[in-house]
């Protein structure tokens, strides 16, 4: 009898002491869920008691609204100009913010060291704090205001029609696999406040893209070098082309009419001829000089290839008129009328080709 008791006694504690095993397995596979307190960023960025735990998603999405407040100093192939903005953040409020001891985690991106907008150092800066406004359609909103220099390296190939991508970055200053750097799907980039964009420029759009940078950062917890998130909006800059083709080509196209006038110039008029051949040469090259004056480019732009082609043409009319004063127009390829629509249509084809594929 008191075998059997004894033995019963130890059955007993036999299983007391696996449920209380199996207790503390589960119990630990729900820390290892919602604590993020080892976590080798976030327990360097916050100071966690024992209590305290959260749900936590990673990587973290910020996302982010850019509004595009002035844009000064923006002069064809001045490489610095300044910037007014406005930025706002914004990430999933029951991310990273219910702790399970009911407190709160604020996760400020200027403490926390998650991301930094670029800008180039020792330039003008002017700047608030981030600043918490509270939330907004299920998400957190932090927003600071932007004044600096910025740089920007003017792509001059297709003037007077490119198109300048103007760059804000903002980069993540922890590894992708924490923090992600994303634009806000409900509040889209905003430049309807510019007033001051210099004239003959318009903003057509700001678009979005996310990239990636490797640094030279070695994470001994990722084991690999970080990779950073980087956020950059682009800002698509064109000119209003119309009057500025008038202003640039407006000289190659008279010079061009004033050497197809010489071809309905009677054959005894060649002094005539000639002297307007020779003025529309003049013409067109000084109009070619007016152009590179505008502009400062040592590459070849749309511009300059409409220049070389005016020039072209109006040389290739000159030779006419002296070719034919030489040996006759007998052929119908060179009677006046001819050789103008030949050499109108290899203008429009050539022109045209410049346009659509320069």
């Amino acid at each position: 009898m008191f075998l059997r008791q004894l033995l019963g006694f130890f059955l007993l504690l036999l299983m007391i002491s696996c449920g209380e095993q199996d207790y503390r397995e589960s119990e630990l596979g729900k820390i290892h869920v919602r604590s993020i307190k080892e976590h080798p960023y976030w327990s360097r960025v916050y100071s966690f008691k024992d209590p305290d735990s959260v749900q936590l998603d990673i990587p973290v999405e910020l996302s982010f609204e850019f509004v595009l407040e002035d844009l000064l100093s923006f002069e064809t192939n001045k490489p610095n100009y300044i910037i007014k903005s406005s930025l706002y953040a914004y990430h999933d409020k029951e991310v990273a913010y219910k702790l399970a001891n009911g407190d709160t985690l604020f996760l400020m991106p200027e403490r926390k060291n998650l991301f930094r907008v670029v800008h180039p150092e020792n330039s003008y800066l002017k700047q608030t704090p981030w600043e918490y406004d509270g939330t907004f359609d299920g998400e957190a909103q932090f927003s600071k205001y932007l004044e600096t220099e910025m740089y920007h390296n003017w792509d001059m190939t297709r003037y007077p029609f490119d198109v300048q991508k103007v760059t804000l970055r903002i980069e993540s200053l922890q590894d992708s696999s924490l923090v992600r750097i994303r634009d806000s799907k409900i509040f889209p980039p905003n430049f309807s406040g510019v007033r001051n964009l210099r004239r003959g420029f318009v903003i057509d759009t700001i678009l979005f893209n996310e990239t990636f940078e490797e640094t030279t950062i070695y994470d001994e917890d990722l084991g690999r070098a970080e990779v950073r998130s980087i956020g950059e909006f682009h800002m698509m800059i064109s000119r209003k082309n119309s009057w500025l083709f008038l202003k640039l080509f407006s000289g190659g196209l008279i010079a061009m009419f004033i050497s197809w006038l010489a071809f309905f110039i009677t054959k005894d008029e060649f002094e005539s001829r000639i002297e307007l051949s020779i003025g529309s040469i003049i013409a067109v090259v000084g109009n070619k000089y007016f152009v590179d004056s505008a502009i400062s480019s040592e590459i070849l732009t749309v511009a300059d290839v409409m220049n070389n082609l005016f020039i072209l043409l109006v040389v290739i009319n000159t030779f006419y008129i002296v070719y034919v004063q030489r040996n006759g127009d007998d052929k119908w390829w060179l009677k006046p009328i001819s050789m103008f629509g030949i050499t109108l249509l290899v203008f429009v084809l050539a022109s045209t080709a410049t346009l659509l594929f320069a």
